[in-house]
């Protein structure tokens, strides 16, 4: 969803890599998965001495096996995920210009995922967009944290502030009820739920 306001333009990310990062990626994996990512392949070696001549592999690296092991616990995750009806996939195949509707079972099976370049095979731009309701819960998980990461707390900025805005920016209605979720939801600054935004 793409929503104007001045020269603003609001659009929640559902990008793969945004996904993994969001809901496969568990306390902390995500960090240290983009510390590890570029960890190199073990090399193979020839060798000519003594003869006859032979190709030896180099011992793999911490970061590489780490590396390997965290990309295919979020490809497992991800297969979970998709076995699911609360997302649907979409993405730009490669040489077209148009978005397509991908079969989840069908992603799975597009070729190598990669979850930092959000591709998957000759799939690029791959998207993973929630349900409906799951839809505009994560619109407004999204835009509590853009809002509270831009204003700091004691800035003024209030939570029904931050709905009214919510309410005034999205094409749907924002109810207290669905806020209160997204609101215990989001990741934001300590200061706003403890104390640190003025009493309302």
């Amino acid at each position: 969803m793409t929503r104007k306001f001045g020269s603003a333009r609001i659009r929640a990310s559902y990008s793969l890599m945004q996904f993994a990062r969001d809901h496969l990626a568990k306390n902390g994996e995500w960090a240290e998965y983009e510390k590890v990512i570029h960890a190199p392949a073990p090399r193979s070696v020839k060798q000519w001495d003594p003869f006859p001549p032979r190709t030896v592999t180099e011992a793999p690296s911490k970061e590489y096996l780490r590396r390997i092991a965290l990309h295919e616990e979020f490809v497992s995750r991800l297969r979970d995920a998709l076995s699911s009806a609360e997302w649907r996939v979409r993405a730009l195949p490669r040489h077209k210009l148009q978005f397509e509707e991908i079969a989840p079972a069908a992603l799975l099976k597009s070729g190598v995922i990669s979850f930092v370049r959000s591709q998957v095979g000759k799939l690029e731009e791959v998207e993973i967009i929630p349900s409906t309701a799951e839809e505009r819960l994560t619109k407004l998980i999204w835009f509590i944290e853009q809002v509270c990461s831009v204003v700091p707390p004691k800035s003024g900025m209030t939570k029904p502030m931050i709905q009214d805005l919510a309410e005034r920016l999205f094409e749907f209605h924002v109810g207290d009820d669905v806020f209160k979720v997204a609101w215990v939801e989001a990741k934001i600054p300590t200061g706003y739920k403890t104390g640190g935004r003025p009493k309302q």
